[in-house]
């Protein structure tokens, strides 16, 4: 309840983490009905490029999918589970953006990637700790870093560490509102993400 949406729009997910099970107990918690919500039906199988190295037909497929049901959105979970190559290297990082402007051309693409691993000693703002080539964050328009608030694992705090072409927001805190599992009362869904300040 605290970011006005300018512009209501269909989401494409090509999501290789999550189970189909997990991400409809995930929408029942939240009260969603999948109303202009699309998924890949084997996104297993989905990979940008063949063995030819070209364009692969699954990706075509879906660029003209998005096109024909107007998507504006892609969400792509993760950026390792779909490129193709090694994410250090910025040639192969340069690939996976330049595929997906071609592939879905006017439309915004979502792309949620880890973090590195702390090294002991070593002090890194949230920005400089995105896995991968530094091309990866020259790459895109803006950046959300999320990280957990410490010792407590309804709260986490978000950053915006790019802002393309607008201010960036100051840091807040969101926190996981849950409820009892409708299927099995010892475990929770989230029912709500809630909006705790700055």
């Amino acid at each position: 309840d605290k970011f006005e949406v300018k512009k209501k729009t269909k989401v494409l997910f090509i999501d290789k983490e999550n189970t189909k099970r997990r991400t409809q107990k995930r929408m029942q918690g939240l009260h969603m009905d999948g109303e202009g919500l699309y998924w890949l039906t084997y996104p297993e199988k989905f990979t940008l490029k063949n063995e030819k190295g070209e364009i692969s037909e699954a990706a075509i497929s879906a660029g003209k999918k998005v096109a024909q049901y107007d998507i504006g959105l892609i969400v792509v979970d993760s950026f390792t589970d779909v490129m193709m190559g090694n994410e250090n290297a910025a040639g192969d990082t340069q690939k996976f953006f330049d595929c997906f402007r071609k592939l879905f051309p006017g439309r915004s693409i979502l792309v949620l990637h880890h973090k590195a691993k702390p090294s002991a000693g070593v002090t890194k703002n949230s920005s400089e700790m995105t896995r991968g080539s530094t091309n990866l964050m020259a790459q895109v328009y803006s950046a959300l870093s999320i990280k957990p608030v410490i010792k407590n694992n309804k709260q986490f705090i978000i950053e915006q560490t790019k802002a393309g072409d607008s201010e960036k927001l100051p840091k807040f805190i969101v926190e996981l509102v849950s409820i009892p599992d409708y299927q099995d009362t010892t475990k929770t869904v989230v029912s709500k993400i809630e909006w705790k300040g700055e």
